[in-house]
């Protein structure tokens, strides 16, 4: 895990950083599925992933998971993991009530299929972390 700034955040992996990457997270708002803003959300986690092409799996470096404190950005990504592919939302009827923002349809986001990378178990006893990465067909 790294630490930076919301700024060097953006250099490295927002609209202009040479490679296109969507963001998932929630606030106030609902549900965003993004670019990368140019100012922090107002959020605590995130993940990010390179924009989805059909039959193409980004590596696991390319994959990121962001907690937000401020205007400081603890960064990480797998450097290897268990990939598992996550059934869609829309037969779970678990979120009937989800809200989304930016233009983003419930019903698209509830037939989304996603890929959970779970870390391997750190030696050091602390807990793995989730990242994600969205499949299209």
């Amino acid at each position: 895990m790294s630490t930076m700034s919301w700024t060097d955040l953006f250099a490295v992996v927002g609209p202009k950083s040479g490679t296109a990457y969507e963001w998932l997270w929630q606030d106030l708002d609902g549900l965003h599925l993004s670019p990368l803003p140019e100012d922090p959300p107002p959020t605590s986690i995130m993940w990010g992933w390179p924009q989805p092409e059909p039959g193409r799996k980004p590596e696991f470096a390319q994959l990121w998971r962001v907690r937000l404190d401020g205007e400081t950005v603890y960064a990480a990504s797998p450097a290897s993991g268990t990939p598992h592919e996550v059934l869609p939302w829309g037969g779970l009827d678990q979120v009937a009530q989800m809200r989304c923002a930016d233009g983003l349809v419930r019903s698209e986001v509830q037939q989304m299929v996603f890929v959970e990378v779970v870390e391997d178990l750190p030696a050091d006893g602390s807990a793995p972390l989730t990242f994600y990465y969205r499949v299209v067909a």
